[in-house]
């Protein structure tokens, strides 16, 4: 086997915004076998003008393919041989079979999935989990944060696209139909970015359209990516969720590698939703340095020029690390900050530092949510009221005790504040509140004792937090997994 290479620039930040538009329709060379079709997984081919500006961007990250035994017969590896027909192809039994100087993020493997393709995210002893749902569509992501806790997980170094979303697609619908009285909240995003390959193999549009017509299922794609034109035009998008993780720019430039810049984020947000879309966003992971406060009032003013009734959900999680991840993580500033071991094994910031930022980011959050009508006060344990900033009830131990609570290790869900309403969207969607006074606020891995300090109760006992909280019935098919990939993607 001929192990060459192709030489390939150094990725640069930038978006595909301005490519040939926002559309997404069918054009582009297919493949005279029918591949890129957008039957079977791959979607629709992307336009002229977008194809050549994405031929040029992933020429930048790939230098090679790798497709084993069964997953060339997927029109999703038709597709991207179309998209990069100058890029080495290799094909293969087994991952196994790749050589030790392809083992890195320049190297794309397409394969078959193996095994359960949804499961519930993580969870740990002593922590809130909200049952989010995962679909393994990619792993790996060569963007290159900082803090990306995959660094302290995945011991495969390539990059891994599972060609074929029928098993998740039939594995999601079985689960709808056991829960029909319950909204499941299913993502990409836990080992990956959801949509930094999308328009190259086209994953994400077969999973749309499957699952548009379930009125309880809330599908999401999470990404510091604009790559969102070839979704636009997507007819039926059902309970679809674009999300973007959101950093002040400052954090952006020096920590998130080529993840493309707030502007772009929040303009692909704007065209998501106007293309009838409902967004998130992902304050994960929230890094306390000095003048966080002004770096992420910031960010949230921005948030008021989008209409808040198509917000699904927002989480907000501080920085965290397990040993592994910091052995393997760059010497940065943000590490020289306090961080006490919790009960599940990470590191995080002191109990106080946590109430105070979630304190900070909720209030400032809840006037845009609530449309300008709610309090931004929130009740103590003790049934009082306490402003931004103000202490907890409760400490967490240092150095070899456990946290108040620790944290679980999966998208975790929280309970909104008592403020007025929010206006519902079109459809009372898993993740979508209705005019029950709370917001769609969740904490990504956080104890009980914070929930309590910063809403003064935890989440899970009414309406729309209560429902996301309750366990999904698998009927077999799901079980808790590992790894935490609460922040990253």
């Amino acid at each position: 086997m001929n192990y060459s290479t192709s030489s390939a620039d150094r990725p640069c930040r930038g978006g595909a915004a301005g490519a040939a538009g926002a559309g997404g329709g069918a054009a582009g060379e297919a493949r005279k076998d029918g591949h890129g079709s957008g039957e079977d997984g791959g979607g629709a081919l992307l336009p002229p003008g977008l194809l050549e500006w994405y031929r040029n961007y992933y020429r930048r990250f790939l230098d090679r393919l790798y497709i084993t035994r069964g997953a060339e017969d997927f029109p999703v590896a038709g597709r991207a041989e179309s998209i990069l027909p100058d890029l080495p192809v290799y094909r293969i039994e087994d991952r196994d079979e790749i050589p030790a100087e392809h083992r890195n993020a320049r190297t794309l493997l397409l394969t078959l999935p193996k095994g359960r393709t949804v499961d519930r995210c993580p969870g740990s002893r002593g922590h809130l989990c909200c049952n989010y749902l995962t679909i393994d569509q990619y792993m790996g992501c060569p963007l290159g944060c900082s803090y990306c806790i995959m660094k302290g997980y995945l011991n495969f170094e390539p990059l891994v696209a599972y060609v074929d979303p029928s098993p998740s697609i039939e594995a999601v619908l079985d689960l709808a139909r056991n829960n029909p009285d319950r909204p499941l909240r299913i993502g990409t995003g836990e080992v990956g970015d959801s949509l930094f390959l999308d328009p190259l193999l086209g994953l994400a549009e077969p999973v749309v359209r499957a699952l548009s017509g379930l009125s309880n299922v809330s599908f999401e794609l999470k990404t510091k990516t604009d790559h969102v034109g070839h979704l636009l035009d997507i007819p039926q998008k059902g309970g679809a969720v674009l999300a973007f993780s959101l950093n002040p720019q400052f954090l952006i430039d020096r920590e998130e590698g080529y993840a493309v810049d707030l502007e772009r984020r929040l303009d692909a947000a704007r065209r998501a939703v106007e293309a009838g879309y409902r967004l998130a966003f992902h304050f994960d992971p929230i890094i306390a340095e000095p003048g966080w406060q002004e770096g992420y009032d910031g960010v949230v003013r921005r948030l008021f020029e989008l209409p808040a009734d198509r917000v699904a959900w927002i989480s907000l999680g501080t920085f965290r690390y397990i040993p592994a991840l910091k052995k393997r993580m760059d010497d940065r500033p943000y590490l020289y900050s306090e961080f006490v071991p919790c009960r599940d094994g990470k590191y995080r910031y002191p109990q106080k530092m946590r109430i105070e930022i979630y304190r900070f980011l909720t209030e400032r959050l809840a006037p845009w949510l609530a449309g300008g009508r709610a309090s931004t006060r929130f009740p103590s344990p003790a049934g009082g009221e306490q402003s931004a900033g103000g202490q907890s009830a409760g400490g967490e131990q240092s150095a070899g005790g456990q946290s108040a609570g620790g944290q679980s290790a999966g998208g975790q869900a929280a309970s909104g504040q008592a403020a007025s309403g929010r206006a519902a969207g079109d459809m009372p969607l898993a993740g979508q509140p209705e005019q029950n006074g709370e917001l769609p606020i969740y904490f990504c891995m956080e104890s009980p004792a914070v929930w309590k300090a910063v809403f003064g109760r935890l989440p899970g006992r009414e309406g729309y937090l209560r429902d996301i909280f309750q366990h999904a019935r698998g009927g077999g098919r799901l079980s808790r997994r590992s790894p935490d990939a609460g922040q990253g993607a």
